[in-house]
């Protein structure tokens, strides 16, 4: 489970069960990061830059504990 945050606010989370990975969106998250629907193969790295580019401002995922 990864958290996904831009300025300090958490829009999101990442979810990987049984191999499929999964974005979830909360209220209020940029409608650009919303939209999209690129590859998830876990490449958490790669999957921040491509969010951030996508929306403009630096985008992070942080792994939470489990």
């Amino acid at each position: 489970l990864w958290t996904i945050s831009v300025a300090g606010r958490v829009v999101g989370s990442l979810v990987c069960e049984a191999g499929t990975w999964r974005l979830s969106w909360f209220n209020g998250a940029d409608s650009r990061l919303v939209a999209y629907a690129g590859p998830l193969d876990g490449n958490i790295e790669a999957l921040a830059v491509t969010l951030g580019l996508r929306l403009g401002f630096p985008v992070r995922l942080e792994s939470l504990p489990t």
